[in-house]
């Protein structure tokens, strides 16, 4: 098919009311990148009457056949017999370079964010540029985040929760492990086992020995050397833990987490501002310092650890995106 040029068909009463679409259509999306292809913005230009042009009101909704009427007469172009001009084209949202474009279900929700002023162009008519979109959907975006992580104060000091535990021999350490999965990393912990033997002269020799620990990766080595009479031990060692979490101070560093991105329209003539309850809390003790009164507790906040989950370490941010729709920024980062 040969090339040809389209001509937009004036429609005169249009010119005096909402305006005459005009030139080519703008679809974008602008999260296409995060995998979101249903939030979208389109863009056209109107012709209106200068003298008798009301803007619309932001917020208005899209007239999905109005803004993508495409409606052009081609002199030049043979249509068969019995055609005849003007002739209404297919609906095709790309028609000036001959590809299709489907559009998602939600676009027909989509409100006007964006009104440009008029520019004349002649006879009394004036173009105008609106542009419409439909409420993002939230999503997350991994970052590096800069955060001060808690410190602990007096936690779990006196705790003498007692378990069975496994001892490998090794030199220079002895591999102390089988805890259970409460006794976080940084817990110091005792293990005590019994011994006896009978000596030269038909004297026994028995008692006990307890040798101490730090649990890392669910694991503590101890010097050999310290578990003394260990080849002549008559029971099963145990653990005791004596402190679940050793205290540390608050520190600073940059650590994995992301950013949560959720969108909210108000109207301007809204009485009431539903963003207060999109901001979420952040979670923040008394300065910085985690103990077995505060919330999160030292060992719900171990437990985050464990299990790698997120919390909210500041606050949150909210901008206008595009007209009355609002963005809200929420910071998290993974417990450490």
């Amino acid at each position: 098919m040969a090339n040809r040029t389209y001509y937009n068909r004036m429609d005169i009463p249009a010119l005096y009311s909402s305006g005459q679409p005009d030139g080519p259509i703008k679809i974008d999306f602008p999260f296409a990148d995060y995998g979101d292809t249903t939030t979208l913005t389109i863009s056209r230009d109107y012709l209106v009457k200068d003298k008798y042009y009301t803007p619309l009101k932001l917020d208005s909704k899209i007239n999905l056949p109005e803004i993508l009427d495409l409606k052009y007469e081609d002199p030049s172009f043979d249509f068969g017999s019995g055609a005849s001009w003007p002739v209404d084209l297919p609906l095709n949202l790309a028609a000036l370079n001959g590809a299709t474009v489907s559009l998602p279900p939600n676009a027909a929700k989509a409100i006007l964010v964006s009104q440009g002023a008029p520019q004349p162009v002649g006879g009394g008519i004036a173009r105008v540029t609106r542009t419409y979109a439909t409420i993002p959907q939230p999503r997350n975006e991994r970052a590096v985040q800069s955060v001060t992580f808690f410190g602990y104060s007096g936690a779990g000091t006196g705790n003498s929760a007692t378990s069975p535990c496994t001892v490998t021999e090794g030199n220079p350490y002895f591999t102390v492990t089988g805890f259970p999965d409460s006794w976080q990393d940084g817990a110091r912990i005792s293990v005590k086992y019994s011994y006896e033997y009978w000596v030269t002269g038909g004297h026994k020799k028995s008692g006990d020995v307890i040798v101490y620990g730090t649990i890392f990766g669910g694991v503590s080595k101890i010097l050999s050397a310290t578990f003394s009479e260990w080849n002549h031990r008559t029971t099963g060692t145990t653990a005791t833990l004596i402190q679940a979490v050793a205290d540390r101070d608050p520190y600073a560093a940059n650590a994995d987490g992301f950013n949560q991105y959720t969108y909210a329209h108000i109207p301007s003539d809204s009485i009431t501002n539903p963003l207060i309850s999109l901001v979420g809390t952040k979670v923040a003790p008394p300065n910085n310092i985690l103990t077995a009164s505060t919330s999160p507790t030292v060992t719900e906040y171990q437990e985050w650890t464990r299990n790698k989950r997120p919390y909210q370490f500041a606050d949150s941010t909210i901008s206008r995106w595009m007209g009355n729709i609002y963005q809200i920024v929420t910071p998290f980062v993974f417990s450490q």
